[in-house]
């Protein structure tokens, strides 16, 4: 049985896949703690739409693979040993196993495969209970609401609608699962009332806050976030960030809402806010926007909200080059990316396969195969690795001591490439083939009805 390019390149792209997976999480992260850390630095001179929009940036670190050439965690994991991302070197699933082994060392340990399907199973798992969620959520919240007939306050979210430019639909409902107001559906939006009566004040401050969550795509945001907690389920900084998003977003809205109210306007809203901070929120925050989402950090919001002051021009500039900077600093930290892959060598080759054959390691190049490997003048009674090509080949033999193999090979491979035998690529292989099975050959001795010595060698 053989094992082609085909397999070598599935566990060479699974093993790349990991390293990207495990780069980007890390790269990610990195960000995210950069800015959690220079938090108190920036908190009080930059926009909270600057701080909030800011998170994205170390969001798309998480999934976006693109990057310069060299970068600092690209470098990082190009320079870890394969050893790191699988239990083999990725060379061995070149070669064929042989059919006198056992199975249990006919097909190494792969250990990229194995994090590949402990991967899955967590993103399929925590995909299935996000939606599981979301669907019960909606479900019960919509199985129990009224649609709001009432014109008075039908006026009042057009009134809203129209001043902020929203001209979508947006449903309005009733519901005594609604401890807050809130929003729900990206594409179709809802807004949730609780079954209590609200003055026509309060109603405006609540539909110009859901509205402008609606206005600023903040469920989609959220559920990108969602998608990044799915990718990295393994990384505890993806759930701090899922924090700080949710956190940011409350305050985004209550600045972008009172931006251009007076002192006055700015408390009655604060009271809203206060007004429905007294009653427990008990639906899921990734499933929606609402008014009172976080009560630890209500006194922040409140804070904000009383001591706003609009932004100077002077700091407009420097969050913009901050923002500029940090992209910048985002796109450098890069990650792993797998390297090219090799073009066909005019005097070497790329393509193929390798047949194990009593103690003689055929390497068939260039699409070579058993009929053109040579039927003799190859002996058998020690280690060797033929080189196969279409138009003849090349062998290296008379290797029988297990334990300097690789140095033997390798003097032996010097040899023939100074004297143009082989070529540097042809090289490579026959090392690469000793390394990978080199340690695991079992020497036995045998004879035969004549008694003569005959030399087998077994994986």
């Amino acid at each position: 049985m053989n094992y082609g390019k085909s397999k070598h390149i599935g566990e060479t792209k699974m093993n790349d896949f990991i390293k990207t997976l495990l780069s980007l999480s890390v790269s990610g992260s990195v960000l995210f703690l950069l800015l959690w850390g220079f938090k108190p630095l920036y908190k009080n001179q930059f926009s909270r739409r600057w701080q909030y929009y800011i998170w994205l940036v170390a969001a798309l670190r998480f999934v976006l693979p693109f990057t310069p050439n060299t970068t600092i965690i690209g470098s990082l994991f190009t320079a870890c040993s394969p050893d790191t991302f699988a239990a083999t070197n990725t060379v061995q699933t070149f070669y064929s196993s042989i059919q006198a082994a056992p199975a249990a060392a006919q097909t190494p340990f792969d250990l990229s495969f194995l994090l590949f399907i402990v991967w899955s199973a967590g993103v399929f798992a925590a995909l299935i209970r996000k939606i599981t969620m979301y669907q019960a959520f909606t479900h019960s919240i919509r199985a129990g609401s009224t649609e709001v007939s009432d014109l008075k306050t039908l006026n009042v979210l057009s009134d809203c609608m129209e001043r902020l430019s929203v001209k979508k639909r947006v449903e309005l409902y009733q519901s005594p699962l609604a401890a807050s107001p809130f929003m729900i559906g990206c594409f179709h939006p809802s807004i949730i009332l609780p079954v209590k009566e609200l003055t026509e004040q309060e109603q405006t401050c609540i539909f110009t806050h859901e509205l402008i969550h609606y206005r600023q795509k903040d469920l989609l945001y959220k559920w990108f976030i969602q998608l990044i907690l799915c990718l990295h389920w393994f990384n505890p900084v993806v759930y701090m960030l899922e924090k700080e998003v949710n956190s940011a977003c409350e305050l985004c809205c209550d600045e972008i809402l009172i931006m251009n109210l007076d002192k006055d306007a700015r408390r009655a809203y604060g009271d809203v806010l206060i007004k429905f901070l007294k009653v427990r929120v008990t639906y899921n925050f990734f499933a929606s926007v609402t008014l009172t989402a976080d009560a630890k950090h209500f006194k922040e919001r409140l804070g904000a909200i009383m001591h706003y002051k609009k932004q100077t021009t002077f700091m407009k500039t420097v969050s913009l080059l901050a923002a500029i900077l940090l992209s910048a600093g985002a796109f450098a930290l890069g990650a792993y990316t797998a390297p090219p892959a090799s073009p066909v060598s005019s005097t070497g080759f790329v393509n193929y396969t390798v047949r194990q054959e009593d103690g003689i390691f055929y390497i068939y190049c260039d699409g070579a195969c058993e009929s053109d490997q040579p039927t003799g003048g190859i002996s058998k009674n020690s280690i060797g690795f033929v080189l196969v090509r279409k138009d003849g080949y090349a062998a290296l033999t008379g290797f029988r001591n297990v334990e300097t193999l690789l140095a033997d090979v390798e003097n032996q491979c010097d040899d023939m490439l100074l004297h143009g035998t082989i070529t540097q690529e042809e090289r490579d292989v026959v090392l690469e083939t000793a390394a990978a099975y080199g340690s695991d050959l079992i020497y036995s001795v045998i004879y035969d009805k004549q008694g003569a010595i005959v030399r087998s060698f077994q994986i």
